[in-house]
């Protein structure tokens, strides 16, 4: 995966980034929260680091997701909102 810097932050983000809204309002099928979990660490295991709870959240069930996809690899990922 290619990363970028975001300028004058130091931060560096993968090219790629994943968008939360689909695993919250049901866009793209249902699924429950354990898939949705899998989901994002699918994406982390192929190196996306940027990822994005904003918008539509499905009423902080994005939130809710990402809290238990991130826990013990919060170092590993930067959330955008």
């Amino acid at each position: 995966m290619l990363l970028r810097d975001i300028p004058g932050t130091g931060i560096r983000v993968s090219e790629v980034g994943f968008g939360g809204e689909p695993l919250a309002t049901g866009w793209w099928g249902d699924h429950d929260d354990d898939d949705a979990v899998r989901l994002v660490h699918a994406a982390m295991d192929r190196g996306i680091t940027l990822f994005d709870c904003a918008d539509r959240d499905g009423d902080g069930r994005v939130q809710t997701i990402y809290g238990r996809a991130f826990r013990g690899r919060r170092d590993r990922v930067v959330l955008a909102t």
